[in-house]
């Protein structure tokens, strides 16, 4: 259960990211390290090899850990865009 934000304004919303392909990856991660105040990252999921890359200290996780963290309330998914040029 997650508390009501209301009731403990100090506390910090525990996220994860999954998925490293998308440019908007970084972005993503700047904006959510800028609002430290509200929100704690606790690991970046994604393919490994060129991909992962060092995103401001935050760590590289496998997928598996990433939803194993049993404080993980929120997750940000990011995506490969598609090879046929779908846009959603």
């Amino acid at each position: 259960m997650i508390p009501d934000a209301a009731a403990s304004p100090d506390r910090r919303s525990r996220v994860g990211q999954t998925g490293t392909r998308h440019g908007h990856t970084g972005g993503k991660l700047n904006s959510l390290q800028r609002l430290q105040k509200h929100f704690q990252i606790l690991g970046v999921a994604g393919a490994r090899g060129k991909y992962d890359r060092p995103y401001g200290g935050v760590r590289i996780i496998d997928i598996e850990d990433l939803l194993a963290l049993p404080d993980l309330e929120a997750g940000l998914i990011e995506t490969a865009p598609r090879a046929d040029g779908v846009k959603f």
